[in-house]
């Protein structure tokens, strides 16, 4: 179900960035995987939105579970986000169960989260 959830947030991105509802438009997203040279190890990023041209980035998390996001995967994504060198970096966080207090906590202008359960009355507000 994992790569389906991220097909639909996929879809959900691109309705809003051409609402422009986002922190900026993108002109490219999809998912990124390969080398991190500090960890020296492969990484993946479910969904990642880019702006070439304004060196802007949304770095995207997307958990099919029924457990609560925890800060961990915010963490997580913050750290996977290091290698890239986009001058504005924005992150993401799509859940199905939602997320624990200690994650809602950190939401700002660069941190965003998309419960599942609220989608389609839900917009991203930048």
């Amino acid at each position: 179900m994992g790569e389906t959830f991220e097909e639909i947030y996929k879809q959900y991105l691109w309705k809003e960035n051409i609402a422009s509802r986002l922190p900026f438009r993108f002109n490219d997203c999809g998912r990124w995987w390969g080398n991190n040279p500090i960890l020296q190890s492969e990484q993946e990023i479910d969904l990642l939105a880019i702006n070439d041209k304004e060196s802007k980035a949304i770095f995207c998390e997307c958990k099919w579970t029924e457990e609560q996001i925890d800060t961990y995967v915010l963490n997580s994504l913050v750290d996977k986000s290091t290698i890239f060198k986009y001058k504005d970096k924005y992150y993401i966080l799509f859940s199905r169960s939602g997320f624990k207090d200690n994650v809602r906590k950190r939401i700002n202008d660069r941190i965003l989260l998309v419960d599942f359960s609220h989608m389609n009355s839900q917009q991203i507000k930048a």
